[in-house]
């Protein structure tokens, strides 16, 4: 295994015919000795989808995104990211994590914590170039963050923290996205100021999977839902 995969160009094109996501009858397993966090998952979603994961917690939602990310093993079925295993080119997916899965103590700024996102292009020990510099701008910009971006991450407010993972996740330019509720427990202009760049990616034509316990707008936001309960698929309709 290379321990510096983020180098380079992926050697491996996206399949124009293939879903960006496929699951068939998915199961993935934090351990062996545990029942399945999610079981049978069987979906489709195409180039340009904006698909929601709905459901309690514990439903199953982050387990799927993390699959799909690479970051979790496969236990039976199948999952397919453009044509491909998970991870085999992690150019063309953007994770982003629950904010609690972050250390905000870490001493680092805002500028620092969303350039991250380009060491996928970069790798880990190139100079920062222009590119760079110019893709963290507007991630910083879009997100209403330009004035916050040389405090360190732990001064920000929670709703500020969100909008610096999603702009860490844009400046990955990946072609899918994979959200795991971007939306939850933030402010007003938070929710406004993402949901604005939401509808900005699909002008762009970028798929995004995106975990939500908000129900009430699944049928004007998203073109297809899936429903987990349990680790099962309850129901899925586009």
């Amino acid at each position: 295994m290379n321990p510096f995969p983020y180098r380079g160009r992926c050697s491996h094109p996206a399949n124009s015919n293939a879903p960006a996501l496929e699951c068939k009858s998915l199961s993935v397993n934090y351990t062996k000795s545990n029942a399945p966090a999610i079981e049978g998952i069987t979906l489709a979603v195409q180039p340009g989808e904006r698909c929601a994961l709905a459901g309690p917690n514990g439903a199953g939602k982050s387990t799927l995104l993390k699959a799909a990310a690479g970051l979790l093993p496969i236990d039976g079925g199948a999952l397919s990211i453009f044509g491909h295993a998970p991870g085999v080119c992690q150019h063309q997916v953007a994770y982003l994590s629950q904010r609690s899965q972050i250390d905000w103590n870490f001493p680092i700024n805002l500028r620092k914590l969303v350039l991250t996102g380009r060491y996928i292009h970069r790798g880990w020990f190139a100079k920062v170039n222009e590119e760079d510099e110019v893709s963290v701008h507007e991630a910083l910009e879009l997100l209403s963050l330009t004035d916050l971006a040389d405090r360190q991450i732990g001064e920000l407010s929670g709703g500020q923290q969100q909008r610096a993972l999603l702009a860490r996740t844009l400046v990955h330019g990946a072609s899918l996205l994979l959200l795991d509720e971007p939306l939850n427990a933030v402010d007003t202009q938070t929710c406004q100021i993402i949901e604005a760049t939401l509808d900005r990616l699909r002008t762009e034509k970028k798929t995004v999977i995106m975990a939500t316990h908000d129900l009430d707008r699944l049928d004007n936001d998203f073109d297809r839902v899936l429903f987990l309960s349990e680790g099962k698929q309850v129901q899925a309709h586009s």
